[in-house]
Formats: structure tokens, sequence, C-alpha cells
């Protein structure tokens, strides 16, 4: 797939909520997440954990999600002139998107007072030994990758060598 001049490759989920478990231990645990514009870290975490994560919280209560759907509307309308033709139908389709409705039934979870049960403990803290694990693997692979490069480019180059085999650089489709 390709948006907006970048290949995209599907096969995951987009823009969705972490477990609760990480969610209440981000509450608890403010320097994880210090303010609302420290996502980074839930990013990460939703890239490198692989877990069956269940349901996670709603937070959102109906007067927030009203003003947040009537927000987000005009920006929501100009995102449908950019997709495809089949996502923006779908996107059309999608009540979640323009409707109260979908949101009434939910019930909001209290952001205080739930008890971290030690079998969620548990998942998190295999699904986070796991990535530690695997990505220990691909760090391990890139820097013999990189001193692979290095040693046959004689040490020419090497910064720049080791931030395109890290980074690559984006060329156009």
């Amino acid at each position: 797939m390709s948006y907006l001049g970048f290949n995209v490759q599907g096969g995951y989920r987009a823009n969705y909520s972490l477990p609760g478990v990480v969610l209440r231990l981000f509450q608890r645990n403010r320097e994880l997440r210090p303010g609302p514009h420290d996502s980074a870290i839930e990013f990460a975490l939703g890239r490198q954990l692989h877990f069956d994560q269940g349901k996670s919280p709603w937070v959102i209560g109906p007067k927030l999600a009203e003003q947040l759907l009537v927000f987000y509307r005009e920006d929501n309308q100009k995102l449908m002139e950019l997709l495809p033709v089949d996502q923006s139908e779908t996107m059309r389709a999608d009540p979640r998107w323009w409707s109260m409705e979908p949101y009434l039934e939910r019930k909001v979870s209290p952001a205080e007072g739930k008890v971290i049960e030690s079998d969620e403990l548990e998942r998190l803290a295999v699904a986070a030994l796991e990535a530690i694990y695997r990505l220990d693997g691909e760090v391990r692979q890139l820097r013999t990758a990189l001193d692979r490069r290095e040693n046959n480019q004689g040490g020419q180059d090497t910064l720049a060598s080791s931030q395109n085999l890290i980074h690559p650089v984006r060329t156009k489709p």
C-alpha cells in the first residue's frame, strides 16, 4: 500500500490503546508518561509487546466523546479525501467516526483505585522479557552488520554508514 508517497505495510492495528495493565502502571508511575504529549513510550510498547491484551479500559465519558466527535469532524472529512476510495467508504460507513451511538453503552472505567491483578502483571512481564530478548537479538545482528560494513569500508564514512543502517534513507516508491 502507498499513502502520501510512503509505502506502508499492512497487517497491524493502528491507533489502539495499550492493555489496561500498562495504562494502570502509567497512572501509578507518572514518570513513565509525564504528560499528554509524551506518548513515544506507548508507541514503542505497542510495537514491541506481543500478548493478548483483552479489552482496554474505556476512559472517555459521554460528554468528552461528543466534544471529540464535533472537534475532529472536519479533520476526519479531510482525511477521507486523502484515503483510497475503499478505505474512505469504510470510514464513512463506520459510525464510530461520526455518531455518539457506539459510545452510549460503554461504561467508563475509573481512573484510580483499580487493583492490578497479579496474572495481568505476569503476562506483561513475560511479554516484556520476550521483547527484550527479541530486541537484543536484533541489536546484536545490527551491530554485527555494522561492524562488517565498517570493516569493508576501511573505516571511511562510518558515522554516515551506521546511521543509514539503523535509520535507512527513505526513497520514493
